[in-house]
């Protein structure tokens, strides 16, 4: 395989792939960038903007590229708050909203991956 090939496989459009596991990312990115806009103002929300907007485009477009890195920001995060809890000692509940937000989102992007189109043998 060529680098052309796998960045065009990479940002094809996939209609035929569920757009149900975006839902999910939206929701918490949406809920990230209204925290980060009250917590640090315009600055602080840039990144959860950029990421607000890649899961709008994978809601009509459905890259692959989109997915995976929808999926890895979603699964890093999880992980992230799983082995640093910080101050969740006492606050338990904080903890496993958080956790769930970045597990609930990456759990559904897996169920509803893209997945290759069957294909049919030539010649047998």
């Amino acid at each position: 395989m060529t680098t052309k090939r796998i960045a065009l496989e990479l940002f094809r459009s996939r209609p035929e792939a569920s757009f149900i596991g975006y839902i999910p990312v939206f929701i918490v990115v949406v809920l990230f960038t209204l925290m980060g806009l009250s917590d640090e103002g315009f600055v602080g929300m840039l990144h959860f903007f950029a990421l607000l907007i890649i899961c709008i485009a994978q809601l009509k477009f459905r890259t692959l590229a989109g997915w995976l890195l929808l999926l890895g920001v979603s699964a890093w995060y999880t992980f992230d708050v799983i082995l640093h809890p910080g101050n969740a000692h006492g606050q338990w509940l904080d903890y496993v909203v958080f956790t769930a937000c970045g597990a609930i989102p990456a759990i559904a992007l897996l169920i509803f991956r893209p997945r290759l189109k069957t294909r049919v043998p030539v010649g047998l």
